[in-house]
């Protein structure tokens, strides 16, 4: 194999990142973190408008029109470019320097496709002028800047434009006629979301650090990962698709010995420095400090597994003409992104070491997932079948089930808990594993392109809003962003559940587990309140406590209770089941503090199950299950009203409770529902990108209406991906109505969903807690699922009872 292009495109695609590298070693870190955030910048919007060009360029099925790919770049760069300055100002960048940097970035753009051209067509000669040009604007470029030489900016500005020298040769090419042209757009086109979302991740990555840490810092983590990261970032923009290429063409799959040892030297040295920075060694302390080495030891562990995850992307883009990787890009890069946080204020500083090594176990993960359609489908000898993974799957999603940030289960005996904002003491439901584990094992990707669109389109609109929003109010991008990720990360289970059922048939298994759910849950928390002598639900149930027990939680376990009663009342194992439960979940929902939401999601569930079954062939059990339920209801109200009125401070029974609860409540909602679509429709720029800053929490908690929650911080542009979504659920709702009607199972799932979805979080921002939003958007993502699966409405009623029942 020949390594002269490989070697061209280091040496473009490095150059940045090595006079960075130069300038912190130089003694100039800040100067080295201003470059971190402006190459970040452009690469948030260059990347995200390059498609994946080289790796289609040599793919060996396609001969893409290369012109036509020039002539969509050159339409772009304008303004590409300003939008790079204007997001590296907002890293306070010096201007110049900035300018300067992005002129290089615009050349580099440029030149990638010539570049690409020529390695496609073996041009051996080109590859080595433009090796020596590189290097040599290189050397000056940082020779000039550190030997503190008049103009400092000058042998920058010459570094960035002189390569324009080596692409006159495809300028001065024909030009492609309007029909390649518009080719070229749409084979381009699928790439682009893949490209976008990982460029728009590298400045918000670099962005949150320097928020968080300060630029010093960050400009020594920036270092320590490009040095660590090094093989595989070289891997990854320089040599990965030359050998992809090389592969295709000898039909030999396997990487070069000398690339090989490099991966074997890297991962030797890089354990033995992060053990030399963890024991603190002195000789560590040398020329920079235990934490920058650590930083760069685990990078070089991690490079390893990066440059095995590319090897895999790099195969899916260029040995098949019609595959992308959108899926597998956004649900990585988005965690990424989440996962510096998460890091830092569960963990402290010294996390961040680590960065680079999480982002390559991720990115590993998922590539894997995809290209095996889940790692379930990839080992033969897995020892659980699929059956048993969704409904583990979906038991774990609805247990609920917390732990501390900080590490250790939640357990908290007071009936009140409050995090007080802070992450570290934020309760985390287990749901969050099942979700995220979920979508690795089962990995059926390419039948959740909805609610992946759906998910990318939100986080790049609520990006956008949070960088316009907060541009002139220096300290607010850091609580905005944190905000972002509380608001993204419940809608992964959005993707899940589109994921969750592959086939035309069911088998229950989320009812199934949401039952056992149920089953467990309900008795042991009323058991444990009546041990505690408490009259509402109890949080604590010894071995653990259940956060939001009053509000987000019971409405969870409530729609668990009725899609199990619409699903699996025509078993008998499970009908036994949910009339032993029905009093119960009666009790349960009067002991939650008079949930209302609870109270008529339980009422109006079972009452509509009667309806439908008395419409269908009257069913007298399934009149019990409603009685049970209100006589459990009504039981417990009629015991437990004097200690009801004793602790809350009533006087005149029950009718005064509720007048008293329910009253205040509303009035308190009216207010701030006033007071937030007021703020809202401020001004045109609030209305569209949101407020800069959130408000107090021990003023305003939150909307109590996750619509204007959202709309409030992140604007109405934020809002359009989630309603398009809904207003899609509902038209195709409207079209399927009479296929839900014939089908119990779907008519609980429809009608639970649209209860979550409108009514319950017009009253609460449910969708934003881990807990309750995971389950939410799970399962709209299963309803969905089922609705696109459906047959043709003119199909009989009995044809489509036959091919969907659950099994």
């Amino acid at each position: 194999m020949n390594y002269l292009f490989p070697s061209a495109f280091m040496l473009q695609t490095f150059a940045m990142t090595a006079l960075m590298i130069g300038l912190t070693l130089g003694g100039k870190p800040q100067m080295a973190a201003d470059v971190g955030i402006t190459q970040a910048a452009a690469l948030a919007l260059f990347l995200a408008f390059s498609g994946n060009a080289r790796s289609l360029i040599l793919s060996l099925p396609s001969r893409f029109r290369v012109r036509a790919i020039l002539a969509m770049r050159l339409l772009l760069i304008l303004p590409l470019a300003g939008a790079s300055f204007y997001l590296s100002q907002l890293g306070q960048v010096e201007p110049n320097l900035a300018a300067a940097l992005i002129l290089r970035r615009c050349v580099e753009w440029l030149n990638e496709l010539h570049l690409a051209e020529r390695e496609r067509d073996d041009d051996r000669n080109y590859a080595v002028k433009f090796i020596l040009l590189q290097s040599a604007l290189l050397v000056l470029a940082l020779g000039w800047t550190l030997s503190e030489a008049p103009m400092p900016l000058l042998g920058i500005l010459a570094w960035a434009l002189l390569p324009l020298l080596s692409f006159w040769r495809l300028v001065s090419k024909p030009g492609e006629s309007p029909l390649a042209f518009q080719k070229g757009w749409r084979q381009m086109l699928p790439h682009f979301g893949s490209s976008a979302i990982i460029g728009i991740t590298v400045y918000v990555f670099r962005l949150f650090i320097v928020l968080i840490v300060g630029k010093a810092v960050a400009g020594d983590l920036f270092t320590a990962f490009a040095i660590g990261g090094f093989l595989s970032t070289v891997f990854v923009y320089a040599l990965g698709p030359s050998i992809i290429l090389h592969e295709a063409r000898t039909g030999v799959s396997r990487l070069p010995v000398l690339f090989k040892n490099a991966s074997w030297a890297a991962l030797i040295v890089g354990l033995l420095l992060s053990f030399g920075s963890f024991l603190n060694l002195a000789p560590f302390s040398w020329f920079k400090t235990p934490f920058f080495w650590g930083a760069m030891g685990l990078s070089m562990v991690g490079s390893a597994a990066m440059t095995y995850a590319q090897r895999i992307r790099f195969k899916l883009l260029q040995h098949d003409e019609d595959n992308n990787v959108f899926g597998p890009d956004v649900l990585i890069n988005i965690l990424i992104i989440a996962s510096v946080p998460f890091l830092y204020w569960s963990f402290g500083l010294s996390s961040f070491m680590s960065l680079y090594l999480v982002s390559s176990i991720l990115t590993l993960g998922f590539y894997l997932s995809f290209k095996a359609e889940g790692l379930l489908s990839s080992r033969g000898t897995w020892p659980l079948s699929d059956k048993a993974v969704k409904i583990s799957t979906a038991f774990m999603l609805a247990f609920p089930l917390f732990f501390l940030a900080s590490g250790g289960v939640f357990r908290d005996p007071f009936m009140y808990y409050d995090s007080g904002g802070i992450l570290s003491k934020l309760p985390i439901p287990v749901s969050v594993l099942a979700c995220f584990g979920g979508i690795v094992l089962l990995g059926r990707y390419r039948q959740a392109s909805l609610s992946l669109s759906f998910l990318f389109f939100t986080f790049v609109l609520m990006v956008l809003s949070s960088i316009i929003s907060t541009g002139s109010l220096t300290g607010q991008e850091q609580p905005k962003f944190i905000l972002l990720v509380q608001f993204i990360l419940p809608m992964f289970a959005f993707v899940l559940g589109q994921l969750f059922e592959p086939g035309k048939n069911h088998e229950a298994s989320l009812e199934k587990a949401f039952i056992y759910v149920v089953a467990a849950i309900v008795p042991a928390q009323l058991l444990a309140s009546w041990l505690q002598s408490q009259v509402s639900l109890t949080p604590y149930l010894y071995a653990f406590s259940v956060y939001q027990h009053l509000q987000y939680v019971p409405a969870i376990i409530a729609c668990c209770y009725l899609l199990a009663l619409y699903s699996l009342w025509h078993a008998k194992p499970y009908r036994r089941l949910l009339l032993v439960l029905a009093p119960l979940m009666g009790i349960y929902a009067a002991a939650a503090s008079l949930s209302m939401l609870t109270l008529f999601a339980l009422a109006a569930g079972t009452a509509g199950f009667v309806l439908w079954q008395c419409k269908r062939s009257f069913d007298k059990k399934s009149l019990a299950v409603c009685i049970m339920v209100l006589a459990g209801y009504g039981t417990y109200l009629s015991y437990g009203k004097d200690m009801l009125a004793y602790k809350w401070g009533f006087t005149s029974g029950l009718t005064s409770q509720v007048e008293s609860q329910i009253v205040p409540n509303l009035t308190e909602r009216l207010y701030y529902w006033r007071y937030y679509g007021k703020e809202i429709v401020s001004s045109p720029e609030v209305f569209l990108f949101g407020h800069a800053q959130r408000l107090e929490r021990a003023q305003f908690p939150s909307a109590h209406n996750y619509y204007l929650d959202l709309a409030y911080n992140f604007g109405a542009i934020a809002l359009l991906p989630l309603l398009a979504a809904l207003g899609y659920t509902l038209v195709l709702i409207y079209r399927n109505r009479r296929q839900i009607l014939g089908s119990s199972s779907l008519l609980g799932l429809t009608a639970v969903t649209i209860f979550l979805l409108i009514v319950d979080n017009s009253f609460k921002v449910g969708l934003r807690q881990p807990y309750s939003g995971i389950v939410t958007f799970f399962l709209w993502g299963v309803l969905l699922s089922r609705l696109l699966r459906l047959p043709p409405p003119q199909n009989s009623r009995s044809d489509f009872n036959q091919s969907y029942q659950p099994k």
